[in-house]
């Protein structure tokens, strides 16, 4: 996944904060909750029933089981600046500035201060910082992580290319709950994307700061494409044998700068990379989660629901497996889970619900307020923001994220049906 990408599944329980409250559902709403999304996928799939109404169905389940426990899934990214070191090919911005931002300069520390406790006052606990690239003002992230790490149950995760660790370690192993890093295949595929020499660079950072945190504190990302589907688990195993053990595999984001068919890896390709994981061994209580969501992968889920991989016994199977591993940490998400070995370790979660906007938004350096990426794939994005957080105020944006919910859920079914019809473009669309 690019920097500032974010997704959840059964990982992300595994690596929360063991302080976080949990509602501990029972068996029978586990099957409820996998049997719904199957017969929704079935509606989008093989049934006349419109979109509008999957939609509705889709958002009275998500009310009706996660509202309660709606802190399990919702996050709020801070872009702490406009500025990155890197220029990789498959980033959805376009380019290291975005002109509205010379206009509408950034917050300063003090507005965010009073952002971030509107946030954690109405319950916000979930918190990432990211860019483009956080490390690049290390001064403005550093007060940042402090001040969010002061604030009572608060995860803070911290994405970043991992390119500047090494010169900011003094600070990085403080503070931040959990560390994203990005490496994007072995050396060969990472430097394709990245620049020459990045991978080393990122490399080494993960080496020197598995030395100083716990390794479940250290999340490897990776953005599957089609350059790099045959070098990811050579990259894995390499970063793996320097003490990394967590890492999620999530597809490119397409937008206006990035979209072709060159960077979207095929069912097929999918595929072949599965059957490499299945013969990694990740040691120490270490996890392999592959997320997939329809709107970067939808021609993939389309092939795994076609491949008959959604078997509904195993599924509830594996979901209950991942409840007695997780204990009091267990929560219950709007994902399917497919396991892809006997441990249920490595693994593949596949979103089926039009969750965008239900409680996740990201803040841009300037306050104003758009979903963690969806909005990005429209070039007018700036211009369709929801908002300023922080001249508006939380509950203003709020309301705007729930009309912007309702609108998105219906688009989102209509793509992933087309898609099922085989009518895939790689043609940007706004969904909501």
């Amino acid at each position: 996944m690019p920097a500032g990408t974010s997704s959840i599944g059964p990982l992300d329980g595994l690596l929360e904060k063991s302080t976080r409250e949990s509602i501990q559902p029972t068996d029978s709403k586990i099957a409820e909750n996998i049997s719904t999304q199957l017969e929704l996928l079935r509606l989008v799939s093989e049934s006349d029933v419109s979109e509008e109404e999957i939609a509705g169905l889709a958002r009275q389940h998500i009310a009706n089981f996660f509202t309660q426990n709606q802190r399990g899934f919702s996050k709020v990214s801070i872009s702490a600046n406009d500025s990155c070191n890197l220029r990789c090919r498959h980033c959805y911005y376009e380019g290291t500035h975005v002109p509205h931002f010379e206009k509408n300069p950034p917050l300063n520390l003090e507005q965010w201060k009073k952002v971030i406790n509107d946030l954690s006052d109405k319950g916000y606990k979930r918190f990432c910082i990211s860019g483009k690239e956080p490390l690049v003002t290390p001064i403005a992230t550093q007060s940042l992580v402090e001040y969010i790490s002061k604030h009572p149950e608060a995860q803070l995760d911290l994405l970043t290319n991992g390119t500047l660790i090494a010169q900011n370690l003094d600070w990085l192993q403080n503070g931040a709950t959990l560390y994203g890093i990005s490496i994007d295949g072995d050396e060969t595929s990472h430097d394709v994307i990245r620049g020459e020499g990045n991978y080393q660079k990122t490399k080494k950072g993960i080496e020197k700061l598995v030395k100083l945190v716990s390794s479940n504190r250290i999340v490897v990302n990776s953005t599957l494409m089609s350059h790099n589907f045959e070098s990811l688990v050579r990259g894995i195993k390499d970063i793996h044998s320097i003490g990394a053990r967590f890492f999620k595999i999530g597809g490119f984001f397409p937008t206006v700068y990035n979209s072709g068919s060159i960077l979207e890896p095929s069912y097929e390709d999918f595929d072949k990379l599965c059957r490499g994981l299945k013969e990694l061994e990740i040691k120490d209580g270490g996890a392999i989660t592959a997320y997939l969501i329809p709107e970067e992968n939808a021609p993939i889920i389309v092939g795994m629901y076609k491949a008959g991989l959604f078997d509904r016994d195993k599924l509830i199977e594996a979901e209950k497996r991942w409840k007695n591993l997780l204990g009091d940490l267990y929560i219950m998400l709007p994902v399917l889970n497919l396991p892809l070995d006997d441990s249920g370790r490595i693994s593949v979660t596949v979103k089926t619900l039009p969750t965008n906007f239900y409680g996740n938004f990201r803040l841009h350096p300037n306050g104003e307020v758009g979903d963690l990426c969806i909005d990005l794939s429209n070039p007018d994005y700036m211009a369709n923001n929801l908002g300023n957080i922080f001249t508006e105020g939380l509950d203003t944006i709020l309301g705007k994220m729930q009309q912007a919910f309702e609108a998105h859920s219906r688009v989102f079914y209509r793509n992933f049906r087309e898609e099922f019809k085989g009518q895939h473009s790689n043609n940007v669309k706004k969904t909501y």
